[in-house]
């Protein structure tokens, strides 16, 4: 998506941890497995939870909504 922005919407430190929720925006026009892109709005959550020791992060785990960017990916497909 040459257009793909992400927005902090909520950052929480606590200790050595940090909680990030993201909301990402572009439109699809490429391809994705055999899916081609008509230019449709993309705009999908995640959540990022990193560990931070040292000043370096060591761990991260991360969770994105897949199912509502699979059907914004796939809303703009012809049956």
């Amino acid at each position: 998506m040459p257009d793909l922005s992400v927005t902090v919407e909520h950052l929480l430190v606590v200790g050595d941890r940090a909680i990030v929720r993201l909301r990402f925006k572009g439109h699809f026009s490429w391809v994705f497995g055999e899916q081609q892109g008509q230019g449709q709005q993309i705009d999908f959550r995640a959540v990022d939870l990193y560990r931070v020791q040292g000043g370096l992060i060591t761990d991260n785990w991360h969770l994105e909504d897949y199912q509502t960017l699979f059907a914004q990916l796939a809303a703009g497909t012809q049956t």
